[in-house]
């Protein structure tokens, strides 16, 4: 004897049993993440099959723990199934310790500021002098953030040993920003020590000959260079000047130190005498 199938829940007799709202199932079910058994051609009413209780369940969870709908749309059919919501936790932990990464370099940020703020520091001091013409051993690359500046430095020091290139001692360290203007995102940097002499290039360095030029520089200690560059921009405008080429900095202590704020670097903007201002 065949026996009735099992009657279906009422949108909210399962909300009560899921623990999700009404509204809430319903934008799942738009999203394809958890559509309803049948929906009422005529009233549109949902209704649900008992056997997607612990799917919701299962759901209502992974969304708790910041995963996507769109995400969970995609994986729609398999969530009932351990090895994918494994797989969809597994990638969830790693983005989130990433983020708690990056929370975390923000709150020592502030809590750097409160112990130091900027608004307090005293101006650096800006001169202006003559850079005289230098030859460099360098590479240059776009790299996907100015934090990814020391990855340069790994493979320049691992090229130089077969270069031929003759380092200046004391070694001039510097890095180069090719950039019109700051970027958020890929950066055309270039790293490189200046030599005694001009030298045939091999793979990826290169030999790069710097005219002498004008250079306003402020010393920085420190990895912040923000409130210097802002010192500079007023120089600048005090004193009838205008940027020329792009900053460059003059690594005197670092910049691989170990401790960030061991650093101290000479910050270099090129100018040239600013054309006068229009009389209003």
């Amino acid at each position: 004897m065949d026996t009735a199938p099992d009657r279906l829940l009422t949108l909210g007799e399962f909300s009560h049993l899921t623990r999700i709202s009404t509204r809430t199932l319903r934008h799942l079910d738009e999203q394809g993440v958890l559509p309803a058994t049948r929906v009422d051609d005529w009233t549109g009413f949902r209704h649900y099959s008992a056997d997607l209780l612990a799917v919701a369940v299962r759901i209502r969870e992974l969304r708790a723990a910041g995963l996507a709908d769109a995400e969970l749309a995609r994986a729609a059919p398999a969530l009932d199934d351990p090895g994918t919501v494994r797989h969809l936790l597994d990638a969830r932990r790693e983005a989130l310790v990433a983020e708690a990464e990056r929370l975390s370099a923000r709150l020592r940020l502030v809590e750097a500021l409160l112990a130091d703020p900027p608004w307090t520091r005293p101006r650096t001091p800006v001169t202006v002098r003559t850079a005289p013409a230098r030859i460099d051993v360098s590479l240059r690359r776009t790299v996907p953030d100015y934090a990814d500046e020391p990855r340069l430095w790994q493979r320049l020091h691992a090229a130089l040993p077969t270069s031929g290139a003759s380092l200046v001692e004391p070694r001039v360290r510097t890095t180069t920003f090719h950039d019109e203007s700051y970027v958020d995102r890929d950066p055309d940097l270039e790293v490189g020590y200046a030599v005694t002499e001009r030298f045939t290039e091999t793979g990826e360095l290169r030999c790069v000959s710097t005219p002498r030029r004008t250079v306003a520089t402020a010393v920085v200690h420190g990895p912040d260079l923000t409130a210097a560059l802002g010192d500079v921009g007023r120089w600048m405008t005090a004193e009838g000047f205008r940027m020329d080429e792009p900053p460059y900095l003059v690594h005197l202590v670092g910049p691989d130190a170990v401790d960030p704020a061991g650093r101290i670097t000479e910050l270099c903007v090129p100018v040239a005498t600013a054309a006068p201002a229009p009389r209003p």
